[in-house]
């Protein structure tokens, strides 16, 4: 990248290791990724439906992760998680688990009917209004697109602090936050949702809100398209 004239970061964190491996901050700008908004308005029907067709029942409270199968996503943290959590949560877990890390996580599972592998999928954001939170476990990340999807679909998140994520997770607003390889915290924020239906509510609702301000696809665009007028302007007075 050192013959590029500009540099879009998708978090501030990626923007700090720019700096530290050289390159001018004022040769970076910080764009958080966007995703275009397909979930539903949260309509009981919808969400209802998408439970029937996945076989989740009322009586679940129903925590999903969606993301490939290596060490880096953690979901060995949330299997050890699930030891700790009501008997009444449940562990959705969406990838493809042909990978050496997925087939060790496969042989992990201690209570098959607790743990639920929905495979890879390409509707992922369709079928996340049918969750009841998402939990991210990652010991590296950017900025997570997956984390993005679920606070548009409006589901209470559960993320470690790693990279940009804090820039999108606030602790105790748009999210709980719990540190990386912790499956003891990532236990307590999930049964802390469980346990609080307001809490969860609450950060439901300011997490979508956060979505709709910063990180939609039209505001990524938009942002983006500035920093290529920007950077032609720039050639222009050259």
């Amino acid at each position: 990248m050192q013959r590029c004239g500009h540099i879009i970061a998708v978090s501030d964190a990626v923007r700090q290791n720019l700096v530290g491996a050289g390159y001018r901050p004022e040769q970076i700008t910080v764009i958080l990724n966007g995703v275009p908004d397909h979930t539903s308005n949260g309509e009981p029907s919808m969400r209802q439906a998408l439970r029937q067709e996945l076989g989740i029942a009322d009586n679940i409270t129903a925590v999903v992760n969606a993301g490939r199968f290596i060490h880096d996503k953690g979901q060995d943290l949330l299997l050890r998680a699930l030891q700790q959590t009501p008997t009444d949560v449940h562990f959705y877990l969406i990838g493809d688990t042909n990978t050496e890390f997925g087939q060790q996580i496969s042989q992990m599972v201690f209570d098959s009917t607790r743990v639920h592998f929905l495979g890879f999928r390409k509707d992922v954001q369709r079928i996340l209004p049918a969750f009841d939170i998402y939990a991210m476990s990652s010991r590296r990340e950017a900025l997570p697109l997956s984390l993005v999807e679920a606070l548009a679909a409006r589901l209470p998140v559960v993320a470690t602090i790693v990279g940009g994520v804090p820039e999108i997770v606030l602790h105790e607003d748009t999210g709980l936050l719990v540190p990386s390889g912790n499956a003891d915290a990532i236990a307590k924020a999930i049964t802390r949702l469980h346990d609080d239906p307001k809490l969860a509510e609450r950060l439901s609702r300011t997490g979508r809100a956060f979505f709709e301000d910063r990180l939609t696809d039209r505001k990524m665009v938009e942002q983006t398209l500035a920093v290529y007028q920007s950077c032609l302007d720039q050639v222009h007075r050259s």
